[in-house]
């Protein structure tokens, strides 16, 4: 008997901006640590009229292939 496995959702595309739930998914990291990141200046984010964070997928990619500081692979 095949056991089913839980699929991620796929990632937004790289043409539109990624909310936190997507950066978090995209860094295999939790949201709050995205959170955390975005606002001490680690991660490179958005900010929408003060009420939201947003990340340019090829900034979160160019963050990860520079060495990404504290992210685990």
């Amino acid at each position: 008997m095949a056991v089913p496995v839980a699929c991620e959702p796929a990632l937004p595309p790289d043409n539109e901006l990624w909310d936190v739930r997507a950066a978090a998914r995209f860094l295999k990291r939790s949201v709050s640590w995205v959170y955390h990141r975005a606002e001490d200046g680690t991660l490179p984010v958005k900010r929408l009229g003060g009420w939201g964070l947003r990340f340019v997928p090829g900034e979160l990619r160019a963050w990860v292939d520079r060495g990404a500081p504290g992210r685990r692979g």
